[in-house]
């Protein structure tokens, strides 16, 4: 036993030294930290990652994919910035709450930051928006996973963009003590992901047309202890048959303890997503046509 406990210590050792630590001021000097094994710490501000120098000597004006930015980030139009295939990467904010500690694209067609590929990856307290001082429509949101192993996201807050969450191929991802506000396509999007879990969350005055939570073929889900309020459709009528929830193909779901009120949407879900939803859960001042649309019923 005395060996095996010696040997968990020397791995956990040798884990935290392997880990680097930096902290920086600017846009530009956060991108080029970005690099595997190392923890960067954000002092207080405002870091548009769209104005950071290492992007001003790309084409943006072309349709690019997959341009090296450096080593470890790549650019895609209409993605935007990609860490491409990092491991053991946390970003932490250094001011006491993520409002202190921005990151900004002023980009509409980029996600603040997108992660390709990535392992172990933790972002703490944290705001990743889109500047709608800049203009133009929406196109993308604040995070993009896509075939990542082990996200954390603890303490952020994700506002202005199109989705506050975006996940495709991804497994163990955590979201706690987080807020989700003024997305206008929706909350979150996650497809052929599993093992996710939110805890202690609140999704507040968001929009959508068709879905304001939309999860399809996810496996090992949970949301538990959050609050979802003032959410609404889209002023339109090709959003007449929106839901709030959208959970399609998915197996072993949780959704308990959670708070649902003052929403507006058409209608909360499917029949089995309102079993799904009902049953654990506080509802009330909500706003609904129906439970379940009538074609689905």
């Amino acid at each position: 036993m005395r060996k095996i406990i010696c040997a968990l210590v020397i791995g956990l050792s040798f884990t935290t030294s392997a880990m680097d630590t930096v902290t920086v001021h600017t846009a530009e000097q956060l991108i080029d930290s970005i690099q595997s094994n190392r923890l960067i710490l954000l002092e207080p501000g405002i870091y548009d990652v769209s104005l950071a120098p290492q992007l001003s000597k790309l084409a943006l004006d072309k349709d690019l994919k997959d341009v090296s930015v450096t080593e470890s980030l790549l650019y895609t139009s209409g993605v935007g910035i990609v860490f491409n295939q990092v491991k053991n990467v946390t970003i932490k904010g250094l001011g006491e709450t993520p409002d202190l500690n921005k990151l900004v694209t002023g980009n509409p067609n980029d996600y603040v930051f997108a992660f390709l590929g990535c392992v172990n990856i933790r972002l703490v307290n944290l705001e990743a928006q889109y500047d709608v001082n800049k203009g133009g429509k929406r196109k993308a949101g604040s995070w993009l996973f896509s075939q990542c192993n082990g996200v954390d996201i603890e303490n952020n807050r994700m506002t202005r963009g199109l989705v506050g969450i975006t996940a495709k191929r991804s497994k163990n991802i955590t979201v706690t003590n987080s807020t989700i506000t003024e997305c206008s396509s929706g909350i979150v999007n996650f497809k052929d992901s599993w093992s996710v879990k939110f805890g202690n969350c609140t999704f507040q005055d968001n929009w959508a047309c068709q879905s304001m939570w939309t999860m399809s073929r996810c496996t090992d889900v949970a949301v538990e202890n959050c609050v979802f309020t003032e959410n609404k459709r889209k002023d339109s009528r090709n959003c007449n048959n929106g839901k709030m929830f959208t959970i399609s193909r998915c197996e072993m779901v949780v959704f308990s303890g959670n708070t649902i009120k003052g929403n507006h949407c058409p209608y909360l879900g499917d029949s089995e997503t309102v079993k799904l939803i009902t049953a654990n859960n506080v509802m009330k001042r909500n706003k609904f046509i129906a439970m379940v649309p009538p074609k689905d019923m």
